[in-house]
């Protein structure tokens, strides 16, 4: 299975034709733990907007320690997958106190931060201490089950591939061969329309002999995504609305909303904005005119959210949300950290 070939045809590739992206610029493990953190689950592009304007703000790990939490996920904000952002911030604090700010180079250390699993560790140590461990992210799998014609990726071809990695691995610049091949996996090998004409490995690539390559490795059938109706509030007081912030352990955690919640069977959107305010601010409200719809699909469950101005019942009557609350401006938005929906 082990073959030297395979190896120099995807180093040789990498070194023609991988892109410039500023992450492959450094050897500082901060910046290069940043973007695989931000890439996790995240399109490049999108990534690299966000990676200089972290930068900008947070030069240095200890930047990141001593910052409050709802200033690190207003500059995150609408990246999503928001737990890396909070698992981050818990790291970085944690190598301030516990390894006097020095990133640790030894795996254990390293592999029991916040956030990071086999895939992180084995790429920031091999990118930025030089060490053998090989990646294998959902690009490689898909580009190895390809090339040795795997028909599915079982525990035993993900073990195969695990054993090829690290015979293959280059001790010299083992960052290197990483990065080849998951530049290789994600802009050549692709799921669809893979373009397998610039493949620099498609010669002795299996699938491609037997001519069907898109059918390696066979997909799991996935369940269809439960969609919720939800409905939220403007509450106004004179010129200012309430927003709440999400629980810190829960769904966006520690991300600001206006009020609201899923609309139950049987309900109507006003008899439901009614409802989710006497659960969660102990206030009666009155719905008012309808502001618009917003759709939006998160990973596991689509939503589509209708927004509706609301007023109080009795303007003496006291709003105690059971969350942390604050009655702000509309110029007063960008303040706070909110879900891209």
């Amino acid at each position: 299975m082990y073959t030297t070939s395979i190896i120099h045809d995807l180093l040789n590739w990498y070194r023609d034709h991988h892109r410039d992206l500023p992450w492959r610029n450094t050897n500082d493990p901060y910046r290069i733990w940043l973007s695989e953190v931000m890439l996790q689950q995240t399109q490049v592009m999108t990534v690299i907007p966000y990676y200089h304007r972290w930068l900008h703000r947070f030069p240095t790990l200890k930047s990141v320690a001593n910052a409050d939490r709802e200033t690190l996920l207003k500059v995150w904000e609408g990246l999503g997958y928001y737990q890396r952002c909070r698992n981050f911030h818990r790291a970085a604090v944690m190598i301030q106190d516990k390894y006097q700010g020095i990133i640790p180079s030894d795996y254990k250390q390293f592999r029991a931060l916040p956030g990071v699993g086999d895939y992180t560790v084995a790429a920031v140590l091999s990118m930025a201490f030089h060490q053998s461990l090989p990646v294998l992210d959902g690009n490689v799998k898909r580009f190895l089950a390809r090339y040795f014609g795997m028909r599915n990726l079982s525990p035993f071809n993900l073990r195969r591939q695990q054993s090829f990695l690290e015979k293959a691995i280059q001790p010299v610049e083992p960052g290197i061969f990483n990065q080849a091949i998951m530049e290789v996996g994600s802009r050549i090998c692709r799921p669809r329309n893979p373009n397998c004409d610039q493949c620099p490995v498609a010669d002795t690539c299996q699938a491609r002999v037997r001519g069907n390559v898109e059918t390696y490795p066979q997909k799991t059938k996935r369940k269809t995504p439960p969609h919720y109706n939800v409905v939220i509030g403007l509450l106004w007081n004179k010129e200012r609305f309430l927003i709440t912030r999400r629980a810190e352990n829960g769904h966006l955690g520690g991300l600001w909303e206006l009020p609201g919640g899923k609309i139950e069977p049987g309900e109507t959107a006003e008899m439901a904005l009614r409802r989710e305010f006497i659960e969660e601010c102990r206030v009666h409200i009155v719905p008012g005119s309808r502001v618009g719809v917003v759709r939006h699909t998160y990973s596991h469950f689509s939503i589509r959210i209708a927004l509706f101005h609301c007023f109080l019942v009795n303007e003496n009557e006291p709003v105690i949300p059971l969350q942390p609350h604050r009655w702000i401006q509309p110029e007063n938005v960008n303040d706070y950290p909110f879900p891209k929906a």
